[in-house]
């Protein structure tokens, strides 16, 4: 990223006009330590525009509480064997009523995304 981008972020690489929304399917979501969780989802087209510390808006698939999205920052992207960006991990403190329903969630179940923002 060049130094106008981070003087004037309407410049920046990816901004949130130039999001992309997809059902994603979830590859796994894990305890990593007490509270906390990571959610590792298959999004190729979105996993190409992100970079960790960006935010992606998610929801549940067919739920309908909470009504809208929540954000989450992305932590880590992960390349398939050809070194092409494929899946997006979010980690998740269990505080509120999504990631408390997320918790839930399991390997082929699928979450609404939407970003980078």
């Amino acid at each position: 990223m060049s130094a106008d981008h981070c003087e004037n972020p309407l410049h920046a690489d990816y901004y949130a006009d130039t999001s992309v929304h997809h059902s994603a399917e979830v590859i796994e979501n894990v305890q990593v330590a007490q509270g906390t969780w990571r959610v590792r989802f298959r999004c190729p087209e979105m996993a190409s525009k992100c970079k960790p510390g960006q935010f992606i808006m998610l929801k549940i698939t067919d739920r309908d509480d909470p009504l809208i999205g929540r954000p989450l920052a992305v932590f880590e992207i992960t390349p398939d064997e050809n070194g092409v960006p494929t899946d997006l991990d979010a980690v998740y403190l269990v505080k509120g009523n999504l990631t408390t329903r997320l918790v839930d969630v399991r390997a082929g179940q699928t979450l609404d995304v939407w970003g980078p923002l």
